[in-house]
């Protein structure tokens, strides 16, 4: 059967129900309590570094700094985004260039687990407390229900439109004095009907499929020179989104 332009609008609009997300609650923010597992260096960074304590609040994760922006040539557009090793496991302290930056959290075990905290670097060294956020997939619902959208598109489309032309044939044979076909309008009607239903179910299943994304959480401070640290602000969620690639890192900000 050959979907036309109309057809494919239809599945489309249909396919949105399910492509959203639900948001959680995001991570409780950590606790501005200095890790104790970790020794800040007591010689200062290099000229024009920075200081960072990097902590997964209590659990272990790989973190990368990500990079990105956009080049313009003979009117195309490219977006490039780059990424570098920070840190092999926290927590950890690590010199980086002084300005804002993008570190990634990602837990070693579960390609779903992880967030983002976005760090403004200074003179005075810094603690980074982020709590982890979570993607929940459900795959299996949600190809059950693209399934059941498709299908049942298909069948509410096709019943339709023998239903339509049924009832053209009906009403011209008619007016021509003849009795119309009443079992091809019978047939597309219960054509349509059972697949509206599974259309119906199709979408349930999509809505029930949709990802569930709780965000990630961080807590910063400054650690002074004089070894007082000062108050830090409320916890800030991140805004990131964790999907599983070949090589185990996939990111949607």
């Amino acid at each position: 059967m050959r979907i036309t332009p109309s057809c494919g609008l239809v599945l489309g609009s249909l396919f949105a129900f399910g492509c959203g997300q639900i948001d959680l609650p995001p991570a409780a923010a950590p606790s501005n309590v200095l890790p104790a597992t970790v020794e800040v260096p007591t010689e200062p960074p290099v000229e024009g570094k920075g200081r960072v304590l990097l902590e997964a609040n209590g659990e272990k994760a790989r973190v990368v700094e990500v990079a990105g922006g956009t080049v313009s040539a003979r009117g195309y557009t490219i977006g490039i985004v780059a990424q570098r090793a920070v840190c092999a496991s926290t927590p950890c302290v690590v010199d980086v260039e002084r300005g804002p930056h993008r570190f990634v959290f990602l837990s070693p075990e579960d390609a779903n687990h992880g967030g983002v905290a976005e760090v403004d670097v200074g003179t005075k060294p810094k603690v980074i407390r982020h709590a982890m956020g979570d993607v929940v997939e459900h795959p299996a619902l949600r190809s059950m229900g693209n399934a059941g959208i498709t299908v049942g598109a298909i069948g509410a489309l096709t019943g339709g439109a023998l239903l339509v032309g049924g009832l053209l044939s009906n009403a011209a044979d008619e007016s021509l004095g003849n009795s119309g076909n009443s079992k091809i309008v019978g047939a597309s009607g219960a054509i349509l009907g059972i697949s509206a239903g599974v259309l119906a179910v199709g979408i349930t299943l999509a809505i029930l499929g949709r990802s569930e994304v709780r965000r990630g959480t961080t807590t910063e401070w400054t650690l002074p020179t004089d070894g007082k640290s000062e108050p830090p602000p409320k916890g800030a969620t991140t805004h990131v989104r964790l999907t599983p690639t070949a090589n185990g890192l996939g990111l949607v900000f």
